[in-house]
């Protein structure tokens, strides 16, 4: 797993390449949260477009960050899920909680819209 992230406006963009499993979920966490408190930003995008594996833990994953950034007055919002990604998340019932986008310029304007509301 590896983890790229960029700082737009008030968002972090997030882009992770890989398999989301156990073994990464505590350094991805990690990251996230030291990116999002450093660069002082309130949103959080998740890019899954590089993502080839996801399980459970990874749906645990992206509810804990929804939570955190929710309780925190920030949003998250997903992009970029492929076929089977996208399966997971709707299965599990997170495409019911967390908006899910077709790409990260789509994910922007969303939290854009949603800023001015």
């Amino acid at each position: 797993m590896e983890i790229k992230t960029t700082k737009k406006l008030e968002n972090i963009i997030a882009d992770l390449y890989g398999e989301i499993d156990q073994s990464c979920i505590h350094r991805i966490k990690d990251i996230l949260q030291a990116e999002l408190m450093a660069r002082g930003a309130r949103n959080l995008i998740i890019n899954l477009r590089n993502v080839t594996f996801m399980d459970s833990s990874g749906i645990g994953l992206i509810l804990g960050r929804y939570k955190y950034l929710k309780s925190s007055g920030g949003k998250l919002v997903l992009c970029g899920a492929g076929i089977n990604t996208r399966r997971i998340l709707t299965v599990s019932g997170v495409a019911g909680i967390v908006p899910i986008k077709r790409n990260v310029d789509e994910a922007l304007k969303y939290l854009k819209e949603e800023k001015n509301k």
